[in-house]
């Protein structure tokens, strides 16, 4: 019995220690089941931070693979767009570049910051110019007998009627058109030729019609002859010739036609450059006339200078100062009649004579070759 004892206890306290080691090992199972889940909890949280990241890294990659497609779809036409532009840039360059840029001491352009500094004197109206003798009481006495041919003209404001003139127009409008008249009733030529055509030769053209001989010959030189088309009736193909070129293509001989109170009407391009229009008028034309001619030359301001607007917006024109050096000490070619100097000086004389020349005070000057 006592060995069947011992063998008992034996079994027990072996049975014990089994348990003991058991637990031993739950307890060692249940620390790194929780190390486990702790550390399954973090790699949950890192897989659902990298699928959130993977689906912003997925919408980035299907928007630009979005654009990708759209500027391979595209490409042909920025590129044949980007070709428009450079050859553009070649054309203008090739065309409009200058040897100096606008502006430039050597360029015709004005610089806006010398004008801006030199304005007051530049533009200033209360000085003569040097060297030329403007005949003031000759023009004012030139006016008193313009101002009655002048009064109480038909012609209307708008177009339309029985006239080709009206005043309402962007080129030749109310001072300007009022003096040729006028001046063509003063004068009564036997021939006009007209350097510039349009809205000046539908006046002639009425001036001619309705209170000159109706045989004075009347010239028109014009490339650019569309308007000038548009305004001519049915008939006056009798009344006027149409010569559809520039003036230096005009043999100098058809001023010589040109005789002692007859009329040269000049409104250019205004531009002193080689081979243009002004020089060829100038320099050739104006030299040839015979004594006794009258000369009309449009768009000259006082003093000989351009309208302060548009030496500002880059008109670089010239003609005024070519005028003003041509008729210093010239003693061959005398001013009968200068619009912007009279009214500079005779403002109300030429408003009370002539009411309508305060709607725009015009451009123009008329000038006569004289025997010496």
């Amino acid at each position: 019995m006592k060995r069947g004892l011992r063998s008992f206890a034996s079994r027990y306290i072996s049975s014990r220690q089994s348990y003991v080691d058991l637990q031993a090992v739950r307890d060692e199972l249940a620390a790194n089941y929780a190390e486990l889940t702790a550390r399954h909890d973090e790699l949950t949280a890192e897989r659902d931070e990298l699928s959130a990241r993977a689906a912003q890294l997925n919408t980035a990659y299907h928007d630009l693979k979005f654009h990708h497609d759209d500027l391979r779809f595209h490409h042909d036409d920025y590129k044949a767009r980007l070709d428009e532009v450079t050859e553009a840039k070649r054309v203008l360059e090739d065309t409009y570049q200058t040897w100096v840029p606008p502006g430039h001491f050597y360029s015709p352009y004005a610089d806006p910051a010398e004008v801006e500094k030199r304005s007051g004197a530049i533009f200033d109206t209360r000085s003569l110019p040097a060297g030329i003798d403007l005949r003031d009481d000759e023009q004012v006495a030139l006016f008193e007998k313009l101002a009655p041919l002048a009064k109480d003209l038909p012609f209307p404001v708008t177009e339309g009627g029985e006239f080709r003139f009206f005043y309402d127009n962007s080129a030749y409008s109310w001072s300007d058109a009022i003096v040729l008249h006028a001046m063509l009733r003063h004068i009564r030529p036997s021939k006009v030729i007209e350097i510039g055509s349009g809205y000046s030769s539908a006046m002639t053209l009425d001036t001619i019609e309705g209170w000159l001989d109706p045989d004075t010959e009347f010239v028109c030189v014009e490339p650019y002859a569309d308007l000038l088309r548009e305004m001519v009736r049915p008939g006056d193909e009798k009344r006027v010739s149409i010569l559809e070129k520039p003036v230096q293509d005009v043999p100098l001989e058809t001023f010589a036609d040109l005789g002692p109170g007859d009329v040269l009407f000049i409104d250019s391009t205004h531009v002193v450059k080689a081979g243009s229009d002004v020089n060829y008028l100038f320099f050739e034309v104006l030299p040839r006339l015979e004594d006794g001619v009258w000369v009309h030359i449009h768009d000259i301001f006082f003093p000989f200078e351009y309208p302060e607007e548009w030496v500002r917006e880059g008109r670089a024109w010239q003609e005024n100062y070519l005028l003003r050096a041509f008729l210093m000490f010239n003693d061959r070619f005398e001013v009968r009649w200068y619009q912007r100097y009279m009214w500079a000086r005779h403002r109300q004389l030429l408003k009370h004579g002539i009411p309508d020349l305060a709607k725009n005070p015009g451009g123009n000057i008329w000038l006569q070759k004289v025997a010496r």
